[in-house]
């Protein structure tokens, strides 16, 4: 099943448990989840809560479609889906994802 949590709950995941997990981190700065880099499979989606200066707002279709279809090659059970808080970046992630992997 995969998992949605927060940043730092996701760090301390992949602290723990190094190269068990793919996680697709969702942050405005890559720079937020460098450490992950060398310790987890993983895909940086960098999205942005609002538009100001420099940055649309996001996530794009582009984005969800990314993270489908890197998702469709992972193991569903050994899945993070992270944001900074975990619950609505993430969650809506997680959610397309799956509804995007089941899609006939």
């Amino acid at each position: 099943m995969t998992r949605i949590m927060g940043r730092r709950q996701m760090l301390e995941t992949v602290r723990d448990e190094p190269n068990k997990y793919s996680v697709i981190a969702i942050c405005e700065r890559e720079d937020q989840v460098a450490y992950i880099k060398d310790k987890s499979d993983c895909l940086i989606l960098q999205l942005y809560d609002v538009t100001n200066e420099g940055f649309t707002a996001s996530p794009t279709k582009e984005h969800v479609q990314t993270a489908i279809d890197w998702a469709k090659t992972r193991d569903p059970e050994n899945l993070i889906v992270a944001c900074a808080a975990g619950i609505s970046r993430s969650s809506a992630i997680a959610f397309l994802i799956r509804c995007g992997i089941e899609e006939p």
